[in-house]
């Protein structure tokens, strides 16, 4: 009988042969796969075990976990209101704090002017402090807000009433307080201010409540006047889209505005005025603009309306020395003449005077100051005034004018004339104009 190995290479193996080799190699192959499952299965195990140990039992990684136990909320940009609400750390073991989401924009009531080249109207970081509350009354309630319809995020104003009920007001005057509360929590600032305004101005309304009507309105007039945006009903402002060749100084001249046109930037927050793009919106103030010098208070008040006639001027029986058809704007603090030097007058703005960084030579000395010396005692910016009636027209040489002396606001240290701060003087000067503005010097 031959050996295998002898046979020839067309002959077969036996068919038993080959069915026990293909067991034997079923039977590896099962083996080699029962231990792959069980290393799978066991290394799996204590993977889990090791991950379970380091993270607390929670499902975050060891490195996850560990910054979650240091600073279980990490609110990002939290000083930005129009990110999720700032919510204080809780402890680790404190399930984790509901994140608060911004509120959708809802349908405006008022339109801010739209996207231009020049920076946008800065984002509120924090409302202003409620109005002090009138004498005699309870505590004001929780502020209501606006919505900017730029940003969809509550906006000043509007700050509440300071109550709903005063008992050192008329029936009348407080019945306006209350539905000026009710104006301004819908969004209808314009009627707000106007409703305070009837009580501000009203001789019956007590002095000792006037401050916080004041304040209240000009908190009304940060948006009404001195921003962006547009309030329905507003007969003080206006839209106006910039076509080719347009400036400023081109658009103040075209729409006949009374301001300078320095105050479209200001409260359009131009960063550079010289550049605007055709299509741009702007927000314009119609004015004119005139003021009130209370002697006593070291104050000007600023309204908004039609100039008087000459001869009508001091026979006006509104309070604070406004006259008819004048809105409230805001209140500026400032310094006085020495020795009563400031007379009670009524001037309205010499045409010419107004001057911006002005040489000034001493009436009483002679010394002379240039234009850019930093000793210059009238600032950077002159208003001068001129009589309106008869009796006025005997003070000459009065002026309203910044001062290098801060400290000299509220008190009586100028030779008479009017001054006002550094940024208060400024925009004084975008608002009076001449020959149409009246300055009333008032006890």
């Amino acid at each position: 009988m031959a050996l295998a190995s002898q046979m020839a290479r067309g002959q077969r193996i036996p068919s038993s042969s080959v069915a026990a080799f293909r067991a034997k190699r079923r039977t590896r192959a099962r083996v080699a796969l029962g231990v792959t499952l069980l290393v799978v299965l066991g290394g799996g195990g204590l993977l889990w075990a090791l991950w379970s140990r380091d993270s607390g039992g929670s499902l975050a990684g060891p490195q996850e976990a560990a910054a979650s136990s240091a600073n279980p909320i990490t609110p990002t940009r939290a000083n930005d209101p129009l990110d999720v609400a700032a919510v204080a750390p809780t402890p680790p073991s404190a399930p984790p704090a509901e994140v608060i989401r911004k509120p959708e924009p809802q349908p405006p009531t008022t339109f801010t002017m739209g996207a231009s080249p020049v920076a946008p109207p800065p984002v509120v970081a924090a409302l202003p402090p409620a109005p002090l509350p009138l004498a005699n009354t309870p505590p004001a309630t929780t502020p209501a807000t606006v919505r900017d319809p730029l940003v969809g995020n509550p906006a000043v104003p509007s700050q509440p009433a300071p109550a709903l009920a005063t008992t050192s007001l008329p029936g009348d005057l407080g019945a306006a307080v209350e539905s000026a509360e009710k104006a301004q929590r819908d969004g209808k600032n314009p009627e707000a201010r106007t409703l305070l305004n009837r009580v501000l101005l009203d001789r019956r309304t007590p002095e000792s409540e006037r401050p916080a009507l004041r304040r209240w309105m000009s908190e009304l007039s940060d948006v009404l006047a001195f921003s962006p945006t547009i309030a329905q009903g507003d007969p003080y402002a206006a839209a106006y889209t910039v076509v080719g060749g347009d400036s400023l100084p081109v658009i103040n001249r075209k729409l006949g505005l009374t301001t300078e046109y320095m105050l479209i930037a200001r409260i359009n927050k131009l960063t550079d005025p010289s550049r605007i793009q055709v299509g741009q919106k702007l927000k314009t103030l119609s004015g004119p603009f005139h003021a009130v010098v209370s002697k006593s208070a070291f104050r000007m008040d600023v309204y908004a309306g039609d100039p008087p006639s000459p001869g009508s001027v001091g026979m006006s029986t509104l309070a604070c020395g406004a006259e008819p058809g004048w809105v409230y704007i805001r209140s500026f603090m400032v310094g006085l003449g020495a020795d009563d030097g400031t007379p009670v007058a009524n001037f309205v703005v010499k045409n010419g005077s107004k001057l911006v960084n002005p040489l000034w030579r001493n009436p009483r000395t002679g010394q002379k100051f240039e234009a850019d010396d930093p000793k210059n005692p009238i600032g950077e910016r002159w208003i001068g005034l001129e009589g309106l009636d008869d009796a006025s027209k005997a003070h000459t040489g009065f002026g309203v004018h910044g001062t290098v002396e801060p400290e000299s606001i509220g008190r009586s240290l100028s030779m008479g004339c009017i001054r006002l701060g550094a940024q208060d003087v400024e925009l004084v000067y975008e608002l009076l104009a001449p020959k149409v503005s009246v300055v009333k010097i008032v006890p």
